[in-house]
C-alpha cells in the first residue's frame, strides 16, 4: 500500500461522503449511491482479489444497513423527509464505500484493534454531527445524546471491518504490510 493510494482513496471516500450527504439533505439518494457504486467498482477493478473486495463491500454494507436501521429505530438518528423502517439508501451506500477504502486509506490500522476502535468511536459520530449540520440527518437527542450509541456502534463495527479486511484480503494484514515495507520494491 502506498501513501499515494491511501491519500487518493481517502479523498475519494470524502467525495462519496459529500455526494451522499448533500444528496440526502436535498431528499435524494441518487448522488451518493452512484458515487459509492463507482468507488466500489473502481476498488474491485484495482484489487488483486476483486471477488473478495466485493464480498467485503457487501458484508460491511449489510452490517451497516443493520446498524443504521437500528440507530433509526431507536431514534438516535432520523432522516428528514425519509419514511420507512430502513435508513435511506444514501447512508447505506456509505458502508460499502468505506469497506473498500479500509485496505488503503485505513490500512495503517491493520493489526491495531484498539486504535481502530478509538478511530471508529470518535470518527463515526463526528460524521453524523457534520451530516446534521448539512441537513441530511437529525439527532433528536442532540449531538451529546447521540454520541454514546453512535460511538458504541462505530467503536465495535469499524475495528471489526478492519479485521475482516485482513481476513479477506491477507495482503492488508499488518504483518503483510510490515513484510512488504521491508522489501526494496515497496520503499519506506
Amino acid at each position: 500500500m502506498s501513501r499515494r493510494a491511501a491519500l487518493v482513496d481517502g479523498a475519494l471516500l470524502q467525495v462519496v461522503w459529500f455526494a451522499a450527504v448533500l444528496g440526502g439533505a436535498r431528499g435524494t439518494s441518487l448522488p451518493g449511491v452512484v458515487a459509492a457504486a463507482a468507488l466500489v467498482l473502481l476498488a474491485a477493478r484495482r484489487s488483486d482479489r476483486p471477488g473478495r473486495t466485493l464480498l467485503l463491500a457487501a458484508t460491511l454494507g449489510a452490517v451497516g444497513a443493520l446498524h443504521e436501521s437500528l440507530q433509526r429505530a431507536f431514534a438516535v438518528t432520523t432522516f428528514p423527509g425519509h419514511e420507512g423502517p430502513l435508513a435511506p439508501a444514501w447512508i447505506l451506500a456509505l458502508w460499502p464505500a468505506l469497506a473498500v477504502t479500509l485496505p488503503t486509506a485505513f490500512g495503517w490500522l491493520a493489526g491495531r484493534p484498539r486504535l481502530a476502535a478509538l478511530t471508529g468511536a470518535f470518527g463515526g459520530p463526528l460524521g453524523y454531527v457534520a451530516a446534521e449540520r448539512l441537513g441530511a440527518v437529525a439527532l433528536p437527542a442532540g449531538p451529546l445524546g447521540a454520541a454514546a450509541p453512535l460511538a458504541l456502534g462505530w467503536g465495535v463495527l469499524f475495528p471489526a471491518g478492519v479485521v475482516l479486511t485482513g481476513r479477506l484480503l491477507p495482503s492488508c494484514r499488518r504483518d503483510a504490510l510490515d513484510d512488504r515495507a521491508a522489501t526494496p520494491l515497496h520503499g519506506p
